[in-house]
């Protein structure tokens, strides 16, 4: 049984490299493309590395991926994750006192009883 889950593991570790060569050879590929190339095409790519500009052109839509989309979507992870961090300590700190002081109150009472 746990052979089966490294082989499962193995081939999707595979096949996210294998997607992740072919994508980016597609991107290097179409973004080295000549301008008079581009100009005909309903798609285009644009890429360069230094800055990290990436754009995904179609007839209607474009798409841009650079680095302050990136920082925006890190920031973006970071709130979200910071509320998620206090909402939960917040539960867990309210959790803990009503424990707390149900046994307390238990107590109490069972030394109240015992007198």
């Amino acid at each position: 049984m746990g052979c089966f889950f490294m082989r499962k593991r193995s081939v999707i570790i595979t096949t996210i490299i294998f997607v992740s060569i072919i994508a980016v050879g597609f991107i290097k590929v179409t973004s080295s493309l000549p301008n008079f190339i581009k100009n005909n095409s309903n798609f285009k790519v644009f890429y360069t590395n230094k800055p990290f500009d990436l754009t995904f052109e179609t007839d209607k839509y474009v798409i841009y991926i650079n680095e302050k989309a990136l920082h925006n979507m890190n920031n973006s992870v970071n709130s979200v994750f910071n509320n998620i961090v206090e909402g939960t300590s917040k539960i867990s700190k309210d959790i803990i006192q009503g424990t707390y002081d149900k046994i307390n109150n238990t107590v109490e009472r069972f030394r109240e009883r015992t007198e």
